[in-house]
C-alpha cells in the first residue's frame, strides 16, 4: 500500500524528501530551505542543469547518457525499495542533470509517497 504525504505545511520539512534523509545527499534530491518556506510555499535550492530528456546536451557535454539514465533509475529504485518512499512526480522536468558532473537531481520534492505494510 502507499500513502501520499500532504502538502499542508512546509515549514517543518514534513512531506518532503528532506524529512526522509534524502536532502542530505545533493546528488539525489534538491534541498529544502525551510527558513524561506511557509505553510503554503516550499522554497528549495537552485539547481543548475538540463532536463534528463535533453540527451543531445548531455552528449555534447561528454556525458554517458546510458550511465546517467542508470543513475536515475538506481536512485528511484533505492528510494522505493530500500528507503520506503518515492518522488510522486518524476517526469523529465523534475529530473535535472548537471552537465559538469553528470549528477542527477530530483526536483520539486514537496510531495512524496511512502510504502506501508
Amino acid at each position: 500500500m502507499t500513502r501520499g504525504s500532504s502538502r499542508r505545511d512546509y515549514r517543518s520539512g514534513g512531506g518532503t524528501l528532506d524529512a526522509h534523509g534524502l536532502g542530505d545527499r545533493p546528488e539525489e534530491a534538491q534541498t529544502s530551505r525551510t527558513e524561506l518556506s511557509g505553510r503554503r510555499v516550499l522554497t528549495q535550492e537552485f539547481v543548475v542543469g538540463v532536463k534528463i530528456s535533453e540527451v543531445d546536451a548531455m552528449r555534447h557535454a561528454g556525458l554517458d547518457v546510458a550511465q546517467v539514465g542508470e543513475a536515475a533509475l538506481r536512485a528511484a529504485i533505492k528510494m522505493l525499495l530500500i528507503d520506503g518512499f518515492f518522488h510522486t512526480d518524476p517526469h523529465p522536468g523534475n529530473l535535472f542533470v548537471s552537465l559538469d558532473t553528470g549528477v542527477v537531481t530530483f526536483l520539486d520534492c514537496g510531495m512524496i509517497g511512502e510504502l506501508t505494510v
